[in-house]
C-alpha cells in the first residue's frame, strides 16, 4: 500500500499498526466490491530485516496478504552478500509459518559511490548485467520466486527530474543496456509457473538455473 515503508512512511511517523489498519481496510474494500486482487505484504527496502519480520510475525497482518515482497540494491562488490538476503527472509517465514507464500522480489539493483535515488550511471555497464543473471540465480535457487527489476526505462519525473535507471536510455535511437539483454532473456524463455530446478556449481562466482527446460548461467 505504500513504497518501502521502512523508510518514508515510518520516517513521516506512520506506525507498523497503521500500516496493518491501511492493509485491512482495503481488504475490507475488495470484499465489498467483490474484486480478486492479491496484496503483496511487506515491501521493505534497504535496511535491515525488521520489518520484514514484523510482517511475517504479526497475525493481524499476515492475513491480509498473500505473498511477500522485498526490494534490494547491493554495493556492486557485494553480490555474494546476496545469499544473506534471501536466506534471513526465507527462514524468517518459515519460523512464522508463512512457508507456503511467495517471496519475490520487486525491486533490485547494484550501486557504486555513483549512486543514488534517481541516477545509477553504473547500470549502463557489462557488469550489470552479469550481476543480475547471479542476483537472479541465486534467489530461485534458494526459493525466491520472482522478480522485477526497477526500472524499464530511463525516464523523467515531474519536474524535470531524470530517472538514470533503466532497461534503455531516454531518446535519440533509444539505445538499449546490456542489462536488457540478460533480462530479455529471462522474459523470453520462461513463463509464469515454470517449474524451477536448482543449479550447483563447483565455483562460487558461477551462478546456474534450469527455469523449464533452459538452463541459465
Amino acid at each position: 500500500m505504500t513504497n518501502e515503508p521502512n523508510v518514508s512512511f515510518h520516517q513521516h511517523g506512520g506506525t507498523f499498526q497503521d500500516y496493518v489498519d491501511i492493509h485491512r481496510l482495503v481488504r475490507e474494500e475488495f470484499k465489498r466490491r467483490k474484486l480478486d486482487v492479491k496484496i503483496l505484504g511487506s515491501d521493505d527496502t534497504n535496511g535491515g530485516l525488521n520489518w520484514f519480520k514484523q510482517c511475517v510475525n504479526s497475525s493481524q497482518y499476515s492475513d491480509l496478504c498473500d505473498a511477500y515482497v522485498s526490494h534490494r540494491y547491493l554495493k556492486k562488490d557485494a553480490l555474494p552478500l546476496a545469499q544473506f538476503f534471501y536466506e534471513d527472509r526465507l527462514q524468517a517465514m518459515a519460523q512464522a509459518g508463512e512457508q507456503d507464500k511467495s517471496l519475490l522480489i520487486a525491486e533490485f539493483g547494484f550501486q557504486d559511490a555513483r549512486s543514488n535515488t534517481t541516477q545509477n550511471p553504473l547500470m549502463q555497464e557489462y557488469d550489470y548485467a552479469l550481476w543480475t543473471m547471479a542476483f537472479v540465480c541465486e534467489g530461485l535457487n534458494r526459493g525466491a520466486s520472482g522478480f522485477n527489476i526497477w526500472c524499464l526505462q530511463e525516464m523523467y519525473y515531474p519536474g524535470g527530474k531524470k530517472m538514470n535507471y533503466g532497461l534503455w536510455d531516454f531518446g535519440g535511437d533509444w539505445p538499449v543496456r546490456p542489462v536488457f539483454n540478460a533480462w530479455a532473456l529471462l522474459g523470453q524463455h520462461t513463463k509464469q509457473g515454470d517449474p524451477i530446478y536448482s543449479g550447483e556449481s563447483p565455483h562460487p562466482a558461477l551462478k546456474a538455473i534450469v527455469i523449464r527446460d533452459t538452463l541459465f548461467l
